[in-house]
């Protein structure tokens, strides 16, 4: 066999008792729940805080760390939640604020994080503060991004395009000027120059940490700032529609230099807390599409910290179903490399704003990936379901379709793509007739988006009860994933040839664990006696610590290390199983 081998070492400051203590969410998994997806406990088709409640042993059955909540807030639901009303109150579809007092302690018992949502970027129309904007009452009158129109006030400031298609202005007859929307028009933009508003949304964040939130995910980084002077974008000509985003190069609303300041002071309001109330660190993700060269700074800088976690989405965003070894390999060193020293590294495939892994990569190839995110270094963030596989349902007609940034698209166009619905339709709990688990088999109402129809298939009874399944494979990683060499051990990466991507996990002292992903269909035999890349000291014999479900391999099976054969889509753990090994050891 004709075997070509690019080597790359990589060592992050993954030794963390060296570089620096170990904090709650370091090589942590976060549990992202979508709230109105996951579980419905009164019945009215929508989930709500106490179904999650309900499901925190759950929780700890998969072994995850933290859960990230999409927005709970009080809003009218234009954009699902991200048009927040008052952040100061739980919607009433979702509960109420007892409800989260007690999904903060209730949590805090299971050892759990809860890291809730803050939107800085812009709040409801409904939003108190908006209404005072629009009729200029004292310090409200500048909360938000007004502007006088062209041509007498009758056509919008410039030539801003809205993310949810269409113009990003929207006219006020009682103020007689246009609001600036980034996303949809019921959702307008704050003011972050404006003092006084990063005053209000630094309480919000002080009320929320006294309540129990354990961090924050800040929504839409990028977006938070736009140039003052108002000029028209270029054009992008990519398209020849004004009303898609894509129609102008954002070059005066998106990652503009001050987003950093600004989430810089989010992190000393964060650090001010901890040291007043003798608190666990409270952890910042950010979602920012930043350009890679700048993602460094969401760190921090020399002077000023960062969020811990600003969120990786290149798995996200640059892989598919045709990814070789080799794209994948680029793709984690980059980011490796592009890492800043003694900063945590993170990875994520899938949300509520993107397809489901199991669509993007193909469902045979899911558990491969699945073991890919659990075994790199760094913190985990995986969406709820994925630990079942569960997968897009892009069969949902355009007459059930919720998505803001669907429905405002002509349903002759190509819709279905752009809708996020298929990623967010409900939990699949188990296999019954009834919604799948999602609410009680007495519920008034059907889920507020239709069930995918495989559920019989993919849904967490069936697979607790197969001893090899996505889902029990997942908790077996998540399980691995606290031992020294993942948590923080080196990494050392191979690819042996276009379809397998090896890598090495060990720290001095500790279990050293190989993993060997095959992302084609071409079976594979492996001399792992010649890899001297991936150890110095290469065992004859290995122990398969974990194998995906469909493997032909089983877990605590000995193989020899010059007779591996890794079949199409195989994902295998091993560790050594050299007697002399483990003896030298103290094993």
């Amino acid at each position: 066999m004709n075997i070509f081998q690019f080597i790359c070492v990589v060592v992050l400051c993954v030794a963390v008792d060296v570089c620096r203590s170990m904090e709650w969410y370091d090589n942590s998994v976060i549990y992202h729940i979508y709230p109105r997806s996951f579980k419905d406990s009164n019945g009215d088709g929508i989930g709500d805080i106490r179904g999650i409640i309900e499901e925190l042993d759950y929780l700890k059955e998969l072994g995850v760390d933290a859960a990230w909540l999409s927005p709970t807030f009080k809003s009218p639901m234009a954009d699902f939640g991200y048009d927040i009303e008052n952040y100061y109150e739980i919607d009433p579809v979702f509960g109420t604020m007892k409800d989260m007092e007690d999904l903060f302690r209730e949590a805090k018992k299971r050892n759990l994080k809860i890291i809730l949502d803050f939107v800085p970027n812009h709040t409801s129309e409904k939003c108190d503060w908006f209404k005072k904007s629009v009729k200029r009452e004292g310090k409200y009158t500048d909360y938000y991004i007004w502007a006088d129109g062209k041509n007498n006030n009758t056509e919008p400031p410039n030539n801003w395009v809205s993310r949810f298609y269409g113009h990003a202005w929207k006219f006020n007859k009682e103020r007689n000027q246009w609001y600036y929307h980034v996303f949809a028009k019921e959702q307008p933009d704050l003011n972050l120059r404006n003092p006084l508003v990063i005053k209000e949304l630094t309480d919000v964040l002080e009320f929320w940490m006294k309540k129990g939130a354990n961090g924050f995910r800040m929504d839409a980084v990028d977006r938070w700032y736009e140039s003052e002077h108002l000029l028209d974008e270029p054009l992008s000509k990519l398209t020849n529609d004004s009303n898609l985003y894509d129609y102008t190069v954002h070059i005066y609303t998106r990652y503009l230099p001050e987003v950093y300041d600004l989430l810089y002071k989010f992190r000393d309001v964060a650090e001010e807390f901890e040291k007043k109330m003798k608190s666990e660190k409270v952890l910042l993700m950010t979602e920012a599409l930043v350009k890679e060269h700048d993602f460094p700074k969401l760190y921090g800088n020399s002077n000023r910290k960062g969020a811990q976690m600003p969120i990786n989405f290149l798995l996200l965003r640059h892989m598919d179903r045709d990814s070789s070894a080799h794209h994948v390999k680029k793709i984690i060193d980059d980011k490796i490399a592009s890492t800043p020293v003694g900063a945590r590294i993170n990875w994520h495939m899938n949300n509520h704003d993107n397809p489901r892994s199991g669509s993007t990569y193909g469902e045979r190839r899911l558990d491969s990936f699945i073991a890919l995110l659990l075994t790199l270094p760094g913190n985990v963030v995986t969406y709820y379901g994925e630990e079942i596989g569960m997968s897009d349902d892009r069969t949902i007609p355009y007459s059930e379709t919720l998505d803001p940034l669907v429905t405002l698209f002509d349903p002759t166009q190509n819709w279905i793509a752009r809708s996020r619905d298929a990623a967010r339709t409900p939990m699949q709990w188990d296999g019954s007739k009834r919604f799948a688990g999602f609410m009680p088999t007495n519920g008034s109402s059907k889920p507020w988006l239709p069930v995918n129809k495989n559920y019989k298939k993919l849904n967490v009874v069936r697979q607790r009860k197969l001893v090899r399944s996505t889902l029990n494979f997942y908790k077996k990683l998540v399980q691995l994933r606290k031992r020294p060499a993942f948590a923080s051990g080196t990494f050392t990466s191979i690819v042996i040839n276009d379809s397998v991507f090896a890598y090495v996990r060990e720290l001095p002292g500790q279990d050293t664990y190989w993993v060997l992903i095959n992302f084609d269909e071409n079976e594979e035999q492996i001399d792992m006696s010649r890899k001297r890349e991936l150890g110095k000291n290469m065992p004859k014999l290995f122990k398969l610590v974990a194998v995906n479900p469909d493997s032909q391999y089983t877990k605590g099976q000995i193989v020899k290390a010059d007779e591996i054969v890794i079949r199409k889509y195989d994902a295998i753990i091993l560790k050594s199983a050299d007697k002399k090994v483990n003896q030298e050891r103290g094993m």
